[in-house]
């Protein structure tokens, strides 16, 4: 069995997941039951290194193979995806080549004034007291912690139904520590929706 804190790179990480996979002799019918309903569809991807899982649906995954410590395994999985982001900054250029070089005045940076802080400038969305919408908090927190599916959703409502009044307040209020940023986007162009977004 592949040891997880050994684990650097995507090919290592597929790897090691179909090796658990394999030694646990489960069919993926039982791995989602086993996983609290996880899709079928969702492991099979995952397995065979065509999606990239959530930490959540990772400790799902371990633990229904029959391991008992799954943090290596979480810790394995932030060290293969942030190789993936580094691995996909522009690489330098190959020798021989020309490079336009910038000049030192070619970055426009803002004013210190202008740079907003995000929980800043959602606290001023939010009200003192929200009222009544105690259910679709629920809702949203489930959406953020569940294990697989959808990074997105919308929420719909007609104009001053309290959208932006229920994402601030629900942006603001801390979830748990796999939930690194919730954030929410609305704009002109789509007035009576607003989008929501997490990342784990």
């Amino acid at each position: 069995m592949a040891d997880p804190r050994r684990i650097r790179t995507r090919a290592e990480w597929t790897s090691a997941l179909q090796g658990l996979f394999k030694r646990a002799g489960l069919s993926y019918h039982v791995l989602s039951e086993r996983c609290g309903g996880v899709a079928r569809s969702t492991l099979q991807q995952m397995v065979t290194g065509k999606s990239f899982p959530r930490a959540a649906t990772v400790r799902l995954f371990v633990q229904a193979c029959g391991e008992s410590d799954t943090q290596p395994w979480v810790d394995a999985r932030s060290r293969v995806a942030a190789g993936d982001v580094a691995g996909s900054q522009p690489q330098a250029a190959p020798a021989g080549s020309r490079e336009a070089r910038a000049g030192k005045d070619s970055v426009i940076r803002p004013d210190p004034q202008h740079v907003l802080d995000y929980a800043q400038t959602v606290s001023r969305l939010a009200p003192t007291v929200l009222q009544d919408r105690e259910a679709e908090l629920a809702e949203l927190r489930e959406f953020c912690l569940r294990p697989s599916g959808k990074s997105y959703c919308y929420w719909r409502g007609t104009a001053w139904a309290g959208k932006t009044a229920l994402l601030a307040t629900f942006v603001l209020a801390p979830l748990t520590a796999e939930v690194t940023f919730v954030g929410f986007s609305s704009g002109p162009v789509i007035r009576t929706t607003i989008r929501i977004f997490s990342v784990s």
